[in-house]
């Protein structure tokens, strides 16, 4: 699987390593946001987005 892949290089984890020794497996993958939101709400997790947090400053270096 491509994207586990991407992300053992990144972390140096693999991630469908599973505790128990043997390897976890992707039953789907959800896109649409309602259905994202449905799945929270079962699993008693967070669904509300969080507020954007407001832009850094730009702080600009300049050599003079």
């Amino acid at each position: 699987m491509f994207w586990a892949e991407l992300i053992k290089r990144v972390i140096l984890e693999d991630v469908l390593d599973c505790p128990c020794g043997g390897r976890r497996k992707v039953l789907a993958m959800v896109f649409d946001p309602a259905s994202i939101e449905r799945v929270l709400r079962h699993l008693g997790l967070p669904h509300a987005a969080r507020e954007r947090a407001p832009p850094r400053g730009v702080e600009v270096g300049l050599p003079y």
